[in-house]
């Protein structure tokens, strides 16, 4: 394993151990988790056959910060497993950090941002070298509550390593979304 191999990983379990002191310490109902699917494609043209399928869940902190008329925002954090591929290669895909989520009291839409450090399996791909299996995934989903414990969404991301390897293509991914509240 290469010096920045371990590096990367030791950032990783430094977030991730963050994250879960910050769940432990915060109290949380039931109805704040949340676990879902989502899966999407590269619609970037040639070089950018990518396809994506994830498993996920998270949690919203509790609290809302409520600002000028009804609106607010809420702040959590998700994890994810899942599949990337080309068409050719396939990698394990998993992900880990926080969102923010701006939305109007009960109107049923509510958009969501976010950044999770990344771990792919492999960052070499048939038509794309992404340098590096540590990535940064960073996205915008615009979610619609369809009942109380469903959502539905369509979410736009990047995936690229930041610039922390001299090669860095990234890839955009749209994807649909849909989730279950408890």
């Amino acid at each position: 394993m290469t010096h920045r191999f371990l590096t990367h990983c030791r950032r990783i379990i430094r977030v991730t151990v963050s994250l879960i002191l910050i769940f432990g310490v915060c109290r949380v109902r039931a109805a704040d988790f949340f676990a879902g699917a989502r899966g999407g494609a590269a619609l970037e043209g040639k070089g950018s056959e990518f396809h994506q399928a994830d498993l996920y869940g998270g949690i919203y902190l509790p609290g809302h910060w409520h600002f000028y008329s009804n609106w607010f925002l809420r702040a959590g954090g998700d994890g994810s497993v899942g599949w990337l591929s080309d068409g050719d290669k396939n990698a394990f895909v998993g992900a880990l950090g926080p969102f923010v989520e701006l939305g109007k009291g009960k109107f049923p839409l509510t958009l969501e941002v976010g950044v999770a450090p990344t771990l792919l399996s492999r960052h070499q791909f048939r038509l794309k070298d992404f340098g590096d299996n540590f990535q940064f995934t960073d996205h915008v989903d615009l979610n619609w509550r369809i009942a109380d414990r469903f959502t539905a969404g369509i979410r736009f991301q990047h995936m690229s390593n930041g610039g922390i390897n001299h090669n860095n293509p990234g890839v955009n991914l749209e994807m649909l979304t849909c989730r279950f509240n408890f």
